[in-house]
């Protein structure tokens, strides 16, 4: 990581320094992530990370809680959101050298009432295959996957304990392709023991976000108070 700031993103809790990720964290995001990391469409464009390549779609597994209003939706997807950013020091403890994307989603259902959960997409590293434990999603989605995700969901329970947001505990675990998931809050890579940002859009120079953005603030009450960045977007990419 570059240690100059490029972002200072300011809350209540304190500053958040945003430093350009290094060299080494996109080689490893390269590398790890099933479909690769490819340079954005123009020169001040987003890095594209492979959601799709040729025709076929990334794969995932889906946390999926409760059907909700759209009010309700909206909050559980926020408060996702912050219950992911305040578990991320307990999990990036664990030192898993993969990639590991925990989104949160939902997804309208023809009833009007819209689901929600968290999708793990992964791209995990051999030295995890023969960890012991549970291993039943390491065929789908590669070998140490399994272990990565419940980490996270580990951290994210205690998490929500300690910063007093509720957790709504998933219903179902369920692999899918990412195409099928839904509207997607694609925010933020754990690359082996770092944290990366990959938000397209960052809030302004010295402006204060609190409640405009609990994000950044729950990531500065958890102690990540500097962290790197890069701008991505899911894409699709051509097998040409």
């Amino acid at each position: 990581m570059n240690d100059r700031p490029i972002r200072v993103v300011r809350t209540k809790y304190g500053d958040v320094s945003l430093s350009r990720a290094g060299s080494d964290e996109l080689t490893a995001v390269s590398s790890c992530w099933p479909f690769g990391l490819h340079p954005g469409l123009s020169p001040d464009a987003p890095l594209r990370l492979g959601f799709q390549l040729g025709e076929r779609p990334l794969r995932c597994v889906k946390f999926q809680q409760a059907d909700f209003s759209e009010a309700d939706a909206l909050r559980a997807l926020r408060d996702n959101m912050i219950l992911i950013a305040s578990a991320f020091p307990e999990y990036l403890k664990a030192g898993h050298p993969g990639v590991l994307a925990p989104v949160p989603y939902f997804r309208p259902r023809p009833t009007g009432r819209i689901e929600t959960g968290i999708a793990y997409f992964c791209g995990p590293v051999e030295r995890d295959a023969g960890s012991p434990g549970d291993q039943r999603f390491d065929e789908y989605v590669g070998r140490g996957a399994t272990a990565m995700m419940f980490d996270l969901q580990r951290a994210i329970v205690a998490a929500s304990k300690v910063v007093g947001v509720q957790y709504q505990y998933f219903m179902t675990m369920e692999r899918r392709d990412a195409s099928v998931i839904g509207k997607m809050a694609f925010r933020f890579l754990a690359v082996g023991a770092s944290l990366l940002i990959v938000d397209r859009d960052l809030p302004p120079e010295g402006a204060r976000v609190d409640d405009a953005d609990q994000m950044w603030e729950f990531l500065a009450r958890a102690g990540l108070t500097s962290v790197s960045y890069a701008a991505m977007a899911p894409a699709a990419i051509s097998e040409n």
